[in-house]
């Protein structure tokens, strides 16, 4: 299971480091364009979609590697055994949370299928599929964090 986890972050990290670097140099695009006087729609829009792409992925592999903005000020209150537990129910009500973006954004996606995006001309269901996806992984690595908190190996400890 760990090695799963390990080459599905790895495959995030490279395709948020990808759309990070699309990004750049469709905003660079149109920034030229721009002030050659030229238009091009299609490059905001592209951006917007992919900053919005960059995003989602970006919290499933903050989740993973243990960088999500958290307060831990309460938790360390606890006596180790307190912390476990918050811990753990921290996870769960990751889980619940993104379950309900996964349930919610198959649904959009679906919904969104024949509806297309003003300049590429693109399917808004493809767009609204990092919902689903970026919910998957982020339940996937709230698992992976409970079965570390539950062996005990120290992984908790990072969060």
């Amino acid at each position: 299971m760990e090695k799963i986890s390990n080459v599905i972050t790895n495959i995030l990290r490279v395709v948020c480091g990808l759309v990070l670097a699309a990004l750049v140099v469709i905003i660079t695009v149109e920034v030229v364009s721009r002030w050659m006087g030229i238009a091009m729609p299609w490059t905001d829009e592209l951006a917007r979609y992919l900053l919005i792409w960059m995003t989602f992925l970006g919290c499933s592999l903050a989740l993973a590697s243990g960088t999500h903005l958290s307060v831990d000020f309460i938790v360390k209150m606890f006596p180790k055994n307190g912390q476990k537990a918050l811990n753990i129910i921290t996870r769960v009500l990751i889980i619940v949370f993104f379950g309900i973006i996964m349930i919610y954004g198959t649904k959009l996606s679906i919904a969104a299928i024949n509806t297309k995006s003003t300049a590429l001309h693109w399917s808004m269901g493809i767009v609204y599929s990092i919902l689903p996806l970026s919910g998957l992984l982020s339940v996937f690595y709230a698992v992976m964090d409970i079965i570390h908190i539950l062996k005990g190996d120290g992984k908790e400890e990072e969060q």
